[in-house]
């Protein structure tokens, strides 16, 4: 594992997003355009990250460059706000 970031209260320091599977301050991540941390939406952990700006183009979070080579896996868990239908 190269990434693992919680978005726990925890792990965030003004705009950086610990990278737990490091076990130290490389790849860190970076937060832009003010996103919150909702400690009353979440599935584990402490928070989650809140993407509230009505352009959702202002608000995002930076992953550091890595030269992926192979195959690899991405997940995320996502809940949106709009109700489907």
């Amino acid at each position: 594992m190269i990434l693992f970031y919680r978005f726990d209260l925890n792990d965030i320091s003004s705009n950086t997003i610990a990278n737990l599977a490091s076990g130290s301050p490389s790849y860190d991540a970076t937060l832009f355009g003010s996103p919150t941390l909702s400690t009353t939406s979440y599935v584990i952990g402490t928070s989650s990250l809140a993407l509230t700006n009505s352009n959702p183009r202002t608000q995002y979070v930076k992953l550091p460059a890595i030269n992926f080579s192979g195959t690899y896996t991405l997940a995320f868990w996502c809940k949106t706000s709009v109700p489907s239908g």
